[in-house]
């Protein structure tokens, strides 16, 4: 019998894309439910087991369905966190967010298509109609509880915290303030073991529109770029939070807090296979996503 754990590992194997080597087209990988079988040059192959394997053929719903009971956990007062890691152009944005990317051909620079259709919809926009769903739910069937959720969002860019819902202490606005910028959000320690942001911006939140909209203005302010490897790359780290508030109206100074954490990680990266002349503010974002990604794998490990 396994040991019980508070980790899940699920992985998501993607289609093989244009971009990919035609070499990766052979039969070379094979999955099941819950391992990946992977050929080796000796000509034999090595088996690794997950939690859960997904295939190149499941759809975003059907991941969803799989983190959809960390919602239950959410409301039920505990904490969790889903997060998608892997190598930069594995899928994870489209896992957490699913919405498309074009040019703006006035500026050049990289846009969210927020037209993208519902099915093509990530775990996040998911999560925000379903907990709601869920919140409905609960209070129709039971009196005795209450919710109310406030949501913040923020980003992680070379080791700077930046506000994604607060204009004033953007990424962009750090930038026009000239070389330097400024060190973005402080992270403080609370006497009862935990780790905040300093001033950044949470938002009470009535309905899932409203939560929403305040998703999809914070994915417009995320640093994305294009590279070799990936058309829409994040350069940043983003972790998008509900903050989960419980009660009974009978005893309304009992509160029950816990939070529900939907990150989407940049990818791990070989300089190399990014560009051929890598620019030094690439150079730069390559070496602290991988340093970052590095100090997280021994906080899990």
């Amino acid at each position: 019998m396994t040991e019980p754990t508070n980790i899940k590992v699920m992985v998501r194997v993607r289609p093989v894309l244009e971009i990919d080597n035609p070499a990766l087209q052979s039969t070379c990988l094979k999955t099941g439910s819950n391992y990946i079988s992977l050929q080796v040059n000796t000509g034999g192959s090595k088996v690794f087991t997950f939690d859960r394997v997904l295939g190149t053929d499941t759809t975003q719903a059907e991941v969803f369905d799989e983190v959809d009971p960390l919602l239950d956990h959410a409301l039920d007062g505990l904490h969790a966190t889903i997060f998608c890691y892997g190598q930069t152009g594995s899928g994870k944005t489209h896992t957490m967010e699913g919405f498309d990317y074009g040019v703006n051909e006035a500026t050049g620079k990289l846009k969210v298509l927020l037209s993208t259709p519902k099915e093509k919809h990530g775990i996040i926009p998911r999560a925000i109609e379903r907990i709601y769903a869920k919140i409905n739910e609960r209070m129709a069937n039971n009196s005795h509880i209450r919710y109310k959720i406030n949501c913040s969002y923020m980003q992680l860019y070379n080791e700077k915290v930046f506000d994604l819902l607060n204009p004033g202490n953007s990424l962009k606005a750090s930038q026009k303030r000239g070389p330097g910028g400024d060190p973005g959000l402080r992270i403080r320690w609370r006497k009862n073991d935990q780790f905040y942001v300093e001033n950044l911006f949470v938002f009470e939140c009535d309905n899932a529109s409203q939560v929403r909209e305040l998703f999809e203005m914070g994915v417009k302010n995320k640093s994305m770029g294009s590279h070799q490897m990936n058309l829409a790359s994040s350069r940043s780290h983003s972790l998008f939070t509900l903050h989960i508030n419980s009660w009974d109206p009978d005893t309304p100074d009992c509160v029950i807090k816990s939070e529900l954490t939907l990150v989407d990680l940049a990818g791990s990266e070989k300089l190399s296979l990014l560009a051929k002349r890598p620019s030094a503010q690439l150079l730069q974002e390559s070496v602290d996503i991988n340093t970052s990604l590095l100090a997280l794998g021994k906080v899990i490990s």
